[in-house]
């Protein structure tokens, strides 16, 4: 029996396809918060409402009952400075990745489906554009099925994220940083233990972590990012996030805020996602007057090593691009790419060449050009 694609284009009808969607989820084989409705209708009503965006998600049905779920959007963008019909994931710089929420048993139709439907709604798009798509079966079994409905693609990175798998115990897991980074560690905390009161605060209950809004925002405006108007209160997108999502995701005990305290004011945090046994930080910032104390080291280093220690947890997800900093915490990654899916207009096929045939022979024409050059000025010099 076929499946039957419909779209959803009223945010909030989610609500009431909340039950079906978290079921879908808990057989996905990869669920996680970024993929929630709870999440999603937080993210569209901050970031896709009155943006020019239009809500797309397409969900497969098989008699009458949800199976899989896509979650796009659509738009006008520019792609190499052409303008196009996109269609993407609903994800961006907050979200940890983006992926299609099906039960694994149903994966290859529902893929066939969504492809299917697709190919009969050429009009409506030009290149489909998936950010931050994991490497799954999802992914993978997408891939080797867009040839059979003609349709082109192309893979670039997108992300490399860090990840700390917490399998280990805390004493063995730190004895295996590096001495320099522990030494280092160990003189901040001393120095902030020598110089003030300092405190960790943990905050899990829903109306706690409402009400601990307004000093995380207050921390925010008075970091090195609110001094360049990158705080969270700098940002009506970034502001609504939080003020939408917090009052969804505490009740289901998603949220954790961290606080940094000196005495009984708070000069650091970070917030927190938990679930399916995975940690998300999903943002920090510490009070730019306390520099001198390393706040955002020592709340860090606190915040793993309990995390370590009440063993509840499998995975400490970073969301976060590979910094070096991070590097001292973890040398594990998880790999996420971007994939563009062409359809097979003239428009489409000329965004295909041109990105993923032309471009990529330019560049390897310039690299042997360097390598010419380099060669011949070294052999000059030989003369």
């Amino acid at each position: 029996m076929n499946l039957e694609v419909k779209i959803i284009s009223d945010i909030n009808r989610l609500q009431v396809l909340e039950k079906d969607w978290e079921a879908i989820l808990a057989q996905n084989g990869y669920p996680s918060i970024a993929l929630t409705p709870q999440w999603l209708t937080s993210w569209w009503k901050s970031r896709g409402e009155n943006s020019g965006k239009e809500l797309y998600i397409l969900i497969c049905l098989e008699q009458n009952k949800p199976v899989a779920i896509f979650p796009f959007y659509s738009c006008k963008a520019k792609y190499r400075g052409i303008s196009i019909k996109k269609l993407s994931f609903m994800v961006d710089a907050i979200s940890p990745h983006g992926d299609f929420i099906i039960a694994s048993e149903k994966r290859e139709r529902a893929i066939h489906a969504l492809l299917k439907y697709l190919a009969s709604q050429k009009n409506r798009w030009d290149v489909i554009i998936l950010e931050k798509f994991r490497d799954n079966p999802n992914r993978k079994f997408l891939l080797t099925t867009l040839d059979l409905y003609n349709m082109n693609y192309g893979i670039q990175p997108s992300l490399r994220t860090p990840i700390i798998r917490l399998d280990k115990s805390w004493d063995l897991f730190w004895s295996q940083r590096s001495a320099k980074f522990r030494k280092s560690i160990r003189n901040k905390l001393n120095r902030s233990r020598r110089a003030h009161f300092i405190s960790v605060e943990k905050i899990e209950r829903p109306q706690k972590l409402l009400e601990a809004l307004p000093s995380i925002y207050k921390i925010s405006t008075l970091s090195w990012k609110g001094k360049i108007s990158q705080a969270i209160t700098d940002s009506p997108v970034e502001l609504a996030f939080y003020e939408s999502f917090t009052p969804l995701g505490a009740p289901k005990g998603w949220i954790n805020i961290w606080l940094l305290k000196n005495g009984c004011e708070p000069i650091a945090y970070e917030y927190h996602l938990v679930y399916n046994k995975t940690v998300y930080p999903l943002r920090a910032d510490f009070d730019e007057r306390y520099r001198h104390l390393s706040p955002g080291s020592i709340l860090d280093y606190n915040i793993i090593k309990g995390i370590f220690e009440k063993r509840e947890y499998q995975t400490y997800y970073s969301c976060a691009a590979d910094y070096q900093y991070l590097r001292n915490w973890t040398n594990n990654f998880e790999r996420l790419y971007r994939v563009d899916i062409f359809n097979t207009r003239t428009l489409s096929n000329f965004l295909f060449t041109t990105e993923y045939k032309i471009i990529p022979r330019l560049r390897k024409v310039r690299f042997l050009r360097k390598i010419k050059d380099y060669l011949i000025r070294k052999c000059t010099r030989g003369i």
